[in-house]
């Protein structure tokens, strides 16, 4: 399906399956309603949404497409809510190019890549997720990246839940992050952002691991219960860290070495 040049219309039912580029593809300020679809096995993405475009994805099953289940660029600012995103190629959601977009309620799962990637510019607000079990990040801000990462559940997937880094500053508030394979919040090469109020434990390796050259801000987080040590950070500055609780974590709580 193609929507642009400003098309509308309500997409409302169909199995979108098999194409050789995307499922559903709107641009030029294409602005549909998509819900309750099935759109699976397209060998690029399920739905790929560009050039000023904004179209409503809600309640739709997106999964085991070649590229993203939903790919997102090019100053377009789409509402992608109550959708299952799951066994993609590659990620779930891909927001970037001055991307933006409220993703809000959806379940994203299983994916081979991350949940959500972010990069380039790209500024969705990330609210009210649950992101779960993708074979690498929760979420990957990267290059550059912005957004609103707010009272998500981040778990059991096998990289970071949250990685941050290439002078991406995101906003992580209120998240749950946990059951990880490996640190539950990675934040390094030149990654900033800030962490606020986050429950981060019970990860694998690390609660928050920091390495040179990531300088996030950090106040009224949580970390504990995590398998190897609370904070971690591999610095030579001071970081910037407010009213955070660190505590029954099985190595140690906090551990800094100078790099």
């Amino acid at each position: 399906m193609y929507v642009h040049s400003g098309g509308q219309g309500v997409i409302d039912d169909n199995n979108i399956y098999q194409n050789w580029l995307h499922g559903v593809y709107v641009r030029s300020k294409g602005c549909p309603h998509l819900i309750q679809n099935k759109i699976f096995r397209n060998d690029e993405c399920g739905i790929f949404v560009t050039e000023s475009s904004h179209p409503c994805i809600e309640d739709n099953e997106v999964h085991s497409n070649g590229l993203a289940g939903i790919e997102v660029k090019e100053d377009s600012n789409p509402t992608i809510k109550l959708n299952r995103i799951h066994d993609g190629n590659t990620g779930g959601i891909f927001v970037l190019a001055r991307g933006r977009g409220r993703i809000f309620e959806n379940k994203l799962y299983s994916n081979k890549l991350e949940g959500i990637e972010i990069k380039d510019g790209g500024d969705p607000q990330v609210i009210d997720n649950d992101i779960y079990e993708n074979l690498e990040c929760g979420v990957f801000a990267h290059d550059g990246a912005l957004g609103r990462i707010e009272d998500n559940r981040i778990f059991t997937n096998a990289y970071a839940g949250i990685e941050i880094k290439d002078m991406s500053s995101p906003i992580v508030k209120n998240n749950r992050v946990y059951f990880g394979q490996t640190s539950g919040i990675y934040v390094h090469s030149g990654g900033q952002g800030k962490l606020i109020e986050n429950d981060v434990y019970e990860n694998g390796l690390h609660g928050i691991m920091i390495l040179s050259g990531g300088n996030p801000w950090m106040s009224q987080n949580k970390v504990h219960d995590n398998i190897e040590c609370g904070v971690v950070a591999h610095v030579s500055y001071a970081l910037d860290t407010v009213s955070n609780q660190i505590y029954s974590n099985r190595i140690r709580n906090v551990q800094t070495v100078k790099s």
